[in-house]
């Protein structure tokens, strides 16, 4: 019997033997659904999907002998992924929403008004690109303004 005709549970349990051939057979059949998932959650950046994926699976090869039950090992390789995009989001989060409706630093209240843009008078949070782009693009009744702000 092949490694790759083997289940995921004998696969794990050799792999956390350090049987390379065991860990490649994982590494063919989560690789593609790991990288889809760091591409959606990375907004289309193929290249950080690609390193966040690979970071994922060698972390996955030192850790292994930590994994508890072998039965386990896809929701841990996702929870792992998914972990280290949200990271990696965090660190390249801009610091304030884009002007929105002639505001100053994303809030959607003018300068005239007593906003300055996150300073002492908003108090705006910073929001999350998804939520961002939402508020660009979605039906003008439904855009939403940035916390603490509004008019």
């Amino acid at each position: 019997m092949t490694t790759a005709e083997l289940d995921e549970a004998t696969l794990v349990a050799r792999a956390r033997d350090r049987d390379v051939d065991a860990f490649a057979a994982l590494l063919r059949r989560y690789q593609r659904r790991i990288f889809a998932l760091c591409l959606r959650m990375l907004d289309g950046a193929s290249a950080e999907a690609e390193d966040v994926t690979q970071e994922v699976f060698v972390t996955a090869w030192r850790r292994l002998p930590e994994l508890q039950h072998e039965a386990a090992f896809g929701g841990w390789l996702y929870r792992a992924a998914t972990n280290r995009c949200l990271n990696l989001l965090r660190t390249r989060r801009p610091t304030h929403a884009p002007a929105t409706d002639g505001g100053v630093g994303g809030c959607a209240r003018s300068s005239a008004a007593g906003c300055a843009g996150g300073g002492s008078g908003c108090g705006a949070r910073p929001l999350p690109r998804r939520l961002i782009r939402l508020t660009e693009t979605g039906p003008r009744v439904n855009r939403a303004r940035p916390f603490g702000c509004g008019s």
